[in-house]
C-alpha cells in the first residue's frame, strides 16, 4: 500500500472525527482511512467504500502506523465540563504516551495534536490571546491536560516527523451529541425542544468564541494537504458571542422560550483568540458565522 495514500485518525468515530472522515471521502484525497477508537480499528477503502475490521491491538497499531503518512489525533475521554464535576481520574496523558511510543518506530511524515483553545484561554478582560501568549495563568483540570499534552508531543516526537498542534475555540455543529459537557451549544437546543430549564454557570455577559464545524474541517485538511507545516496554530472564529446573545439567537431560530437559572460558578471570561497567524500562514479564516452556524445546526436537529 502506497504510504502517501493512507491516513490514520485516532479518536475518529466521534463528533469531530465522522465530519473529517466524511471530508476526506468526499473529495478522494486518500485511498485508504484507519479509524483507530477505544476497542477496534477500521479501515476504510475510500474508492470501493469497503469497511474492514480488527482488534486494536499493539502490533495491529504498530502496523497501521508503519503504513500511514499522517496521523491525526482527536481520542480525549473528558471534556472541560465533566473534568470539573467528575471525580473519576482520566487516562489521557497516559493514553496519548502509548500511541507517541509506538509511533517513534514508525516512518510517518506528521502527527497533527488536536488540543483546545476554549479551554486554554481564559481572561476577565478582553485579552487578545496569541500562540505565543501565556495561557497557563487560569486551568481547568482538562486545559491542564490538554496543555502538558501539547509538551509530550513535542518532546517524544522531535526528531521523529513533523508536528502539529491545532488548538480550536468552541466546535459545534450539526451531530454534536447529546452528552455531559458535550458543548453548550446542543445542551441548550436540548432544553429549548424539551422545555427544560438549565442552569448557567457563568453570567450571560461572559464571552466565548463559537466555531463552526465545517470551518474547522477545512483548517484540519489544510494541513493534511499542505506538506509538512509544523508548529502551534489557534483556530477560531474570530468573533466573540456573549452568553445572553446565544441564548436569544437559539430562542428566535426555535420559536421557543429557553428557561435559565444563574448558578454562576465560573468566573466571566472575555478572552479574545487571535487567529493572525492563521490567517498569516495559511490564509485561512472562518466562513460561517453563528447565526449561520445555528441556523444550520437547528435544522439537522429538526429533521
Amino acid at each position: 500500500m502506497n504510504q502517501a495514500n493512507t491516513i490514520a485518525i485516532i479518536g475518529g468515530f466521534g463528533f469531530i472525527g465522522t465530519n473529517l472522515v466524511k471530508n476526506l471521502v468526499n473529495n478522494h484525497q486518500y485511498q485508504s482511512i484507519y479509524l483507530i477508537g477505544k476497542n477496534k480499528i477500521q479501515r476504510i477503502n475510500t474508492k470501493t467504500n469497503e469497511h474492514f475490521e480488527c482488534s486494536r491491538t499493539a502490533d495491529n497499531l504498530v502496523s497501521v502506523f508503519n503504513k500511514v503518512e499522517t496521523i491525526i489525533y482527536l481520542a480525549w475521554s473528558s471534556t472541560p465540563f465533566s473534568s470539573m464535576v467528575s471525580t473519576v481520574t482520566e487516562n489521557n496523558v497516559e493514553q496519548l504516551k502509548h500511541y507517541l511510543k509506538l509511533i517513534t518506530s514508525s516512518k510517518l511524515d506528521r502527527f497533527i495534536f488536536i488540543s483546545s483553545a476554549g479551554a486554554l484561554y481564559k481572561s476577565n478582560d478582553h485579552k487578545i490571546f496569541s500562540e505565543e501568549t501565556d495561557s497557563s495563568e487560569v486551568l481547568t483540570p482538562y486545559a491542564s491536560e490538554k496543555l502538558e499534552a501539547e509538551a509530550i508531543v513535542n518532546q517524544m516526537l522531535d526528531g521523529i516527523c513533523s508536528t502539529t498542534i491545532l488548538r480550536p475555540s468552541n466546535v459545534y455543529g450539526p451531530g454534536q451529541p447529546f452528552k455531559l459537557g458535550m458543548g453548550l451549544i446542543p445542551k441548550l437546543l436540548l432544553c429549548a425542544y424539551k422545555d427544560e430549564p438549565i442552569s448557567l454557570y457563568e453570567a450571560l455577559g461572559s464571552e466565548r468564541d463559537y466555531l463552526y464545524i465545517d470551518d474547522f474541517i477545512l483548517a484540519i485538511t489544510h494541513f493534511i494537504s499542505e506538506g509538512k507545516i509544523s508548529g502551534l496554530f489557534n483556530i477560531a472564529s474570530g468573533k466573540n458571542t456573549t452568553l445572553g446573545a446565544l441564548i436569544v439567537e437559539i430562542e428566535k431560530l426555535t420559536g421557543t422560550k429557553i428557561s435559565h437559572r444563574l448558578n454562576i460558578k465560573i468566573a466571566s471570561n472575555h478572552a479574545v483568540i487571535s487567529t493572525k497567524k492563521m490567517n498569516r500562514v495559511c490564509n485561512w479564516s472562518s466562513k460561517i458565522d453563528i447565526v449561520s452556524g445555528l441556523s444550520s445546526t437547528i435544522a439537522q436537529y429538526k429533521s
